[in-house]
């Protein structure tokens, strides 16, 4: 059996890494993660999470199963965009996408699962707003054209959307077969300025970029982006006219190039050129829109050392308007300027002479997006109000800039200030150079620079790090069959597992994953996550508990696996995990052990099923609480689906479970045996005879293993009911994770 206290000597010989030797258990040694701040100042307790409101948007891809082929690639461009890592930033999910396509039941033509809108009661609390995009096909028209369930879906979501239009979004794009020829779909559509709708006489551009930008376009203006200016997103083309002699061809071509690709979008756009009228004072008029426009900076050589560019930057800054800078450098700069920095910033590039047109438009994009994510801001901060005790909202990550601008504006008695920022959170040395700024005023002041995920991690004022030294095992399987049905996909899956992942690790815990190591699997996922949030080893004899991530593989699943593949594996790992293979009986092995690179299959189904259990026996052993989500209830290798019998071992061994159930799959079926409230989905499929024998053994070990009445969460039990939200349900795992620990700790 494996021992944790061991170092990794049992690793294959390799060259020394160059990781400095500091602390493992420091979660400041990525470089991506800030210190931890306390979790009292001066007797006041860290601000109320308000990771747990309900999502600002709630945004639904709809489309009939028959425009599958053209629907669903837009669908799934916005699920990868909008739960991205733009907007992964926000809390709780501040936007959330999914679909409604595939029939809710079992009859011909069922409508979708149905919509949860603004004001509709549930389990769960509705979005300040829910918005639908209606892909308007062929397959839908023909679905309307006559009386039936999609006819009365369309016709509901009109309705409710024409009596409230405020909190209800209602959007669409037609696909190509002219689906707006025929009634009703004319009549409730035909007059609608539809999305990314083809301009015949503009440059052809990607689609889905199209409709993103349209879709993020309408999105700001209906939540009123910039309540000092509402209606359409006006772009502030920030620029010089100044360039050396031989350059000046170019920035003049550059900036008409932007100007005209700007005037083919639905945005507007301020030029001064254009704007000021005789008579004008220049000045204010550029104040004035510098501070109610988004800012698109064209840095070219000679920007950062003109003062006006200088100040529509910093006005733009410290009013939190979204700052872009699309980057033109063609020599050089004599010097820079650090007002440029803390801005999202692309590259400008050329073909020949020809400047190119393609991250002029991921520019605009970027902008567009970063105005969407600024009237999200706002509204969680409304909706959290003064009791979640944060005293700055800030739009965007502080800097000295608008950190002073704020504190000038905002003067205070009170010598600690909570600020709470976007993520990813600011590194040490940012922090530590906001907080020597903060510490110049007189009295000097106290910051504490929290971002969404950090504030999330901190559950209980008892716990700096509620679960340093807990390892916690993860089961999953995007192999779901109905997460379509649901209005979910795998994506929406692995979002909720890198979620979970990341607060985990936030929180100082430790992971254990048994898995494979195919492209498409979850474990190149964890790793990402574990990289970008775990904190590295101290070098070769770190101990296995210190290690972030622990990939476990059965005896079955390694031999499968060639050679270089399980080295690139351990590579990868590197100071952040460690690569443990098993034999038959769950016994660590080198994984070079007895083998050449070509994989050495395990064929007899006995042998697979002795192994994959002896792997969950030992995962087991590893762990002290288990997350569960998804996981197969078909086609399974071993004697029960592999997250059931995992479940069994948990209570066996007194674990606690956290189940996500409303991902469907093994996790729902064993949440059900459990007695939780799960989603009744129409049955489609057969049962399997094994399963429904797993689930008995299950159904039994829990009367066999009751719940400890001491424990505030007990091991049974689970966020309740289905919950699409990922990021939502990773928080509630996470608190729960914390209450358990602080309840360890003071029994």
């Amino acid at each position: 059996m494996i021992k944790e206290k061991e170092g990794l000597g049992g690793h294959r010989p390799k060259k020394k890494s160059g990781a400095s030797p500091i602390s493992a258990k420091r979660i400041a040694q990525n470089p991506l993660i800030a210190s931890p701040p306390s979790n009292t100042l001066s007797g006041r307790t860290l601000p109320r999470s308000p990771v747990m409101l309900p999502p600002v948007l709630e945004l639904y891809a709809l489309w009939h199963p028959r425009d599958d082929r053209q629907a669903r690639p837009l669908a799934e461009a916005l699920v990868d965009h909008y739960h991205g890592d733009l907007f992964s930033g926000l809390i709780g999910g501040a936007i959330e996408v999914c679909f409604r396509s595939e029939g809710w039941g079992n009859e011909a033509d069922s409508a979708p699962r149905p919509l949860v809108l603004p004001g509709d009661a549930g389990p769960l609390p509705p979005a300040a707003y829910g918005a639908v995009l209606c892909f308007l096909g062929p397959g839908l028209a023909r679905a309307v054209a006559q009386p039936g369930p999609w006819r009365d879906v369309l016709q509901a979501l009109i309705t409710r959307a024409h009596h409230d239009p405020n909190r209800v979004i209602l959007r669409a794009v037609a696909l190509e077969g002219d689906p707006l020829a025929r009634e009703p779909l004319r009549g409730w559509f035909g007059a609608t300025q539809l999305l990314a709708s083809p301009d015949p006489l503009a440059p052809k551009e990607d689609r889905a970029d199209t409709l993103c930008r349209d879709l993020s376009q309408s999105l700001a203006q209906a939540l009123t982006w910039n309540a000092q200016a509402p209606g359409r997103i006006q772009i502030f083309l920030s620029h010089t006219k100044h360039a050396a002699p031989g350059e000046r061809e170019s920035l003049a071509a550059f900036v008409a190039g932007v100007r005209r690709i700007i005037g083919n979008t639905r945005l507007g756009l301020f030029f001064d050129a254009n704007v000021l009228q005789p008579g004008d004072d220049w000045a204010q008029v550029l104040e004035r829109h510098a501070a109610t426009s988004a800012l698109l900076v064209l840095r070219t050589d000679h920007y950062a050392e003109r003062l006006w560019c200088q100040q529509e930057v910093a006005t733009a800054k410290t009013l939190g308007m979204p700052v872009v800078v699309l980057d033109a450098l063609e020599r050089s700069e004599s010097r820079g300027s650090f007002l440029l920095d803390h801005a999202p910033r692309l590259r400008a590039t050329k073909t020949g002479p020809r400047w190119d047109e393609a991250p002029v438009r991921r520019a605009l994009g970027v902008l567009v997006d970063e105005c969407l994510k600024r009237a999200l801001w706002h509204h969680q901060a409304a909706l959290a109000g003064p009791e979640a005790g944060v005293d700055w909202w800030a739009p965007h990550a502080p800097e000295p800039l608008t950190l002073t601008h704020w504190l000038n504006k905002h003067p205070s008695s009170r010598g600690q200030r909570v600020i709470l920022h976007p993520d990813p959170p600011l590194t040490q040395r940012e922090t530590e150079a906001l907080e020597a700024v903060a510490g110049l005023a007189k009295p000097p002041l106290t910051l504490t620079i929290l971002t969404p995920r950090t504030l999330a991690a901190r559950p209980s004022s008892l716990d700096r790090l509620p679960l340093e030294g807990k390892r916690l095992g993860l089961s999953a399987s995007d192999q779901v069959p109905d997460l379509g049905r649901r209005g979910l996909d795998r994506r929406h899956l692995r979002l909720a597992l890198a979620e979970m992942a990341r607060l985990v690790l936030l929180d100082g815990g430790t992971l254990a994953w048994g898995g494979h190591l195919e492209p498409e699997g979850l474990t190149p996922l964890l790793l990402e996550e574990v990289r970008r949030y775990g904190h590295s080893g101290s070098g070769q004899n770190t101990p296995a508990s210190d290690l972030p991530l622990l990939v476990v593989l059965a005896w079955s699943v390694h031999r499968a696996t060639p050679l270089s593949v399980l080295e690139a594996t351990d590579a990868q790992l590197g100071s952040f995990g460690r690569l443990i293979c098993l034999n038959r009986t769950g016994e660590e092995i080198p994984f070079w052990s007895e083998r050449d690179e070509a994989p050495q299959p395990v064929s007899d189904p006995q042998s697979i099923a002795e192994s994959l259990s002896a792997l969950r026996t030992t995962l087991t052993t590893l762990t002290c609480a288990r997350l569960m989500i998804g996981g197969r209830c078909q086609g399974f290798t071993g004697r029960a689906p592999g997250l059931v019998e995992e479940a069994i071992l948990s209570l066996k061994a007194g674990q606690p479970l956290y189940l996500a159930a409303g991902f469907g799959g093994a996790t729902a079926e064993i949440a059900r045996t459990l007695g939780l409230p799960v989603d009744a989905l129409p049955q489609t499929a057969p049962r399997n005879p094994r399963l429904d024998a797993s689930l008995a053994a299950l159904a039994d070990q829990a009367r066999l293993t009751p719940p400890r009445p001491q424990r505030p969460v007990p091991r049974r039990s689970s966020p309740p009911g289905p919950h699409p939200r990922p990021s939502h349900l990773a928080t509630l795992v996470s608190q729960g994770l914390g209450r358990w620990a602080s309840s360890l700790k003071t029994r």
